[in-house]
C-alpha cells in the first residue's frame, strides 16, 4: 500500500476485541525520508467499531521518540536479554514499571536504591523490604525517619548510598502506595535471585530520564510473559521494531509494531485499523505499508492498572520460601494490599499439594490484610500456593511455599 498526499485507509477485521488479552499490531513502513515523519505525516491506529482509538503509534512515536540517537537501542537490547527466561522476575517488574510510567522522580528514585543495593549482601536487601513493609502497613510513619534513624532501623552508617537512597525515596511515599508495593515485591523476588538485582538496575537506569520508552519497555515485557522465547532471540533491529521505532536514515522497509493490551473492559465491536498519512506526505513524499499483522495473546499476568483503574493486588507470604519442620502444625503468614478508590481486598485462598492429599481445590485463608493459614503438613513435602481477590475480581501474582517435614 502506498500513500502520496494526505489521507487514510481503513479496514476492520473479522475478529472482536478479547478480554486479558495482548495484541501486537506489526507493519512493515517505508519512505524516501523516514525523518520528515515526524511533521505529523504518519500514524497507525487501533480502532474500535465507533472509531474510538484503542491504541496508536504516531510519528512522533516512530520517529522522535529517540530522534537520530538510537543508542539506547543497544542497551535496552543487553538489558533485555538479561531477562530472558525469567519469568517471575519479568512478572514482578512489570507491574512496577506501569505504575512508574509517566513519573520520573520517583523512577529516580527507586534506580538509586537499587543502584546502592547492587552487591550488597542479601540480609541487607532484606532489612530495606522490612522498613517499606513498615512503612506501607503503618507501623513507620515516613515523615518521622531521618537518616540517622534509617540508618539505625538498617545497621549501617548514616552517611551509607543505601539510607542516603531510602531516605529520598521515603520523600514519595505518600500517594505513592503502588509504586512501592511493586517494588517491595520486586525485591523479595530478587532475594531469591540476588544476582538479577544489577539486571534491573541497569535497565531502570536506561529509562531515567527517557519517559516515552517507560510504557514501551513495560508492553514488552508483558509481551515476553506471554511469548516466553521473544527475550532470548533480541537483536539490535528486533528491539527497535518492539519499540516501534524506525531509523530516519534508514532504508528500505522497516518493521515497526504496536503492542498494547485489553483488560476486563473490552472495547465494542471488531478490531479496526487506520493507516494515515499527513502534511509532509501531502507536500509529495511516499509512504509505503506492506505485511500489516494483528496478533493476539492470552495475558499472562493482567495489565496493570485492572479494569477499575487499580493496579491487580499485591500478596506476600512472610518468612522463607521453603521450611524445613518437625511440629505437626504450621502457621504460615501474610498480608495482601488492593489499591484504587473504594476497592479492598476480598479473599485470600491456597491450595495444598502433598502427598496423599485429595482435596487440590483452592481453600479460604483467614484474614484478609492480615492473613493465615494453620497447616498440619505430611511427611515429605507439602506445597502451598496462595493468591488473593481485590472486590474488582483482579488476582494477585500466586505466592509459594514449600513446607519439608
Amino acid at each position: 500500500m502506498t500513500l502520496v498526499g494526505s489521507g487514510s485507509l481503513s479496514t476492520s477485521l473479522t475478529s472482536p476485541f478479547e478480554a486479558n488479552s495482548l495484541y501486537v499490531v506489526s507493519l512493515d513502513v517505508r519512505s524516501s525520508s523516514l525523518a520528515s515523519l515526524a511533521s505529523e505525516s504518519f500514524g497507525v491506529q487501533v480502532l474500535d467499531a465507533n472509531n474510538a482509538v484503542v491504541a496508536e503509534l504516531n510519528e512522533s512515536g516512530l520517529v522522535g521518540l529517540l530522534g537520530i540517537n538510537l543508542g539506547v537501542v543497544s542497551e535496552l537490547t543487553g538489558e533485555l536479554g538479561g531477562l530472558a527466561g525469567k519469568l517471575d522476575l519479568i512478572g514482578a517488574l512489570q507491574p512496577l514499571l506501569e505504575l512508574l510510567e509517566g513519573n520520573q522522580p520517583l523512577l529516580q528514585a527507586v534506580e538509586d536504591l537499587l543502584a546502592s543495593l547492587v552487591g550488597q549482601d542479601p540480609s541487607v536487601v532484606s532489612k530495606v523490604v522490612d522498613l517499606l513493609e513498615a512503612v506501607l502497613n503503618g507501623t513507620l510513619d515516613p515523615s518521622g525517619l531521618d537518616p540517622s534513624e534509617i540508618a539505625s532501623i538498617l545497621g549501617l552508617l548514616e552517611a551509607s548510598p543505601i539510607v542516603t537512597a531510602l531516605d529520598d525515596l521515603l520523600t514519595f511515599a505518600g500517594g505513592n502506595e503502588g509504586p512501592l508495593e511493586a517494588l517491595v515485591n520486586l525485591l523479595d523476588v530478587i532475594l531469591g535471585s540476588p544476582g538479577d538485582l544489577g539486571v534491573v538496575q541497569a535497565l531502570l537506569e536506561s529509562l531515567v530520564g527517557n519517559d516515552g520508552l517507560v510504557q514501551r519497555v513495560s508492553d514488552i515485557l508483558l509481551y515476553a510473559l506471554a511469548d516466553d522465547g521473544l527475550l532470548g532471540g533480541l537483536t539490535d533491529t528486533l528491539t527497535r521494531s518492539l519499540l516501534g521505532v524506525a531509523d530516519p536514515n534508514g532504508s528500505g522497509f522497516q518493521n515497526v509494531k504496536l503492542i498494547f493490551s485489553v483488560g476486563g473492559t473490552v472495547p465494542e465491536g471488531a478490531i479496526g485499523i487506520r493507516l494515515s498519512a499527513g502534511a509532509a506526505v501531502a507536500l509529495g513524499l511516499e509512504v509505503d505499508y506492506d505485511n500489516v499483522t494483528v496478533e493476539r495473546f492470552a495475558l499472562v499476568t493482567p495489565p496493570t492498572p485492572g479494569p477499575g483503574g487499580a493496579a491487580q493486588p499485591f500478596l506476600k507470604v512472610r518468612g522463607k520460601k521453603v521450611r524445613k519442620v518437625n511440629s505437626n502444625k504450621v502457621v504460615i503468614r501474610g498480608r495482601a494490599a488492593a489499591f484504587g478508590t473504594n476497592n479492598q481486598i476480598s479473599r485470600v485462598e491456597y491450595k495444598v499439594r502433598a502427598k496423599g492429599v485429595k482435596n487440590r481445590k483452592f481453600r479460604k485463608a483467614k484474614g484478609l490484610e492480615q492473613w493465615r493459614i494453620v497447616l498440619r503438613p505430611n511427611e515429605g513435602r507439602t506445597r502451598i500456593r496462595v493468591r488473593a481477590f481485590d472486590a474488582l475480581q483482579q488476582v494477585s501474582p500466586i505466592r509459594r511455599v514449600v513446607v519439608v517435614k
